[in-house]
């Protein structure tokens, strides 16, 4: 197994090492039938963070529109899974924007 500052690179400003968080489990929202039928769409954006041990919490729409469409989208957030992000070989929570759009066809 490889110690922990061989995945590591500079953090710059931040100072120290952080190794960034890898998406390992990325569940796609599902488009609520009824909204997509009637040509409803719209972009969301949450504000979350990235767990210690690597899951989403703390997810909190920002811009939104439809509550449905909301939903959908944060049911599917909160099922990703990320590797811990880690700070001089520290696991750390870390901020993330999320975007999700939902674009009925045309």
């Amino acid at each position: 197994m490889k110690a922990c500052s061989d995945k590591v690179s500079s953090a710059g400003s931040m100072g120290g090492n952080l190794r960034q968080p890898t998406k390992l489990v990325d569940v796609k929202p599902r488009y609520p039938e009824q909204l997509a039928e009637a040509g409803i769409g719209g972009v969301l954006v949450f504000a979350a963070r990235i767990g210690t041990d690597g899951t989403v919490t703390d997810l909190q729409t920002t811009t939104g529109g439809n509550p449905d469409l909301e939903l959908a989208a944060g049911n599917a957030i909160r099922q990703w899974e990320f590797t811990p992000t880690l700070l001089n070989c520290i696991a750390i929570e870390v901020p993330m924007t999320i975007t999700v759009s939902f674009k009925p066809a045309q």
